[in-house]
């Protein structure tokens, strides 16, 4: 099963290479992905991986706001049909992070955690995920990456069933912590102590409270 896997994933990444045939450096975003990071690592030794931390409170709010919007569009995920089941919504949560607590050892320096919130509001984090990366990153790149953004493809992603639920004003635009917090807009204060009793080991270790 792990090699029939492993083929799945190299050619996924060959079929990748191949639509972008002059890139130097691919750059595979999928938070679902980051629990499987430390099998990955066995299987892609030339591979590094970077994993944005959020504030367990934001996330779940957005988890909630996404469920509200896909359970209006009649789709069934497992966030979908969690609802506002604040405590399951935790347990995705934290499961995704659960393998890489474990083998954070083992990954060692071909794995950066940046913290989303420090991200946003110091230019140094991003420095510190150019220099792990070899990207040669910048603010001002960020933001002209932004601009350079195919619409026609981001307009399509709006108005799919798909993926308009998950869609954020934040898609296509430049670096901002206009959404640092949010959760409040969101969530009533029992859910946010709900949050910080679920994901209570996660938001300590990582200063969120």
């Amino acid at each position: 099963l792990a090699a029939f896997t492993q083929g799945i994933c190299r050619e996924f990444i060959a079929r990748t290479r191949r639509l972008y045939p002059n890139a130097d450096c691919l750059v595979l975003k999928s938070p679902e992905l980051t629990q499987f990071f430390p099998l990955l690592a066995g299987w892609f030794p030339a591979c590094r991986f970077v994993v944005t931390l959020r504030d367990p409170r934001d996330a779940v709010a957005s988890m909630v706001e996404v469920s509200r919007k896909a359970r209006a569009e009649g789709q069934r995920s497992q966030i979908a049909d969690h609802g506002r089941d604040i405590k399951r919504h935790c347990g995705t949560f934290m499961s995704a992070y659960a393998p890489l607590t474990e083998n954070r050892e083992r990954l060692a320096d071909r794995l950066l955690l940046v913290r989303y919130e420090d991200l946003v509001r110091d230019r140094g984090v991003i420095a510190t995920l150019s220099g792990f990366t070899g990207l040669g990153l910048t603010v001002e790149t960020a933001a002209a990456d932004a601009n350079a953004a195919d619409i026609r493809s981001l307009e399509a992603r709006k108005a799919s069933a798909f993926s308009a639920p998950y869609y954020a004003p934040l898609w296509a635009e430049g670096v901002t912590d206009s959404r640092v917090g949010r959760f409040r807009d969101y969530l009533a204060e029992a859910e946010i102590a709900e949050i910080e009793h679920q994901c209570a080991s996660f938001g300590k270790a990582f200063g969120y409270w």
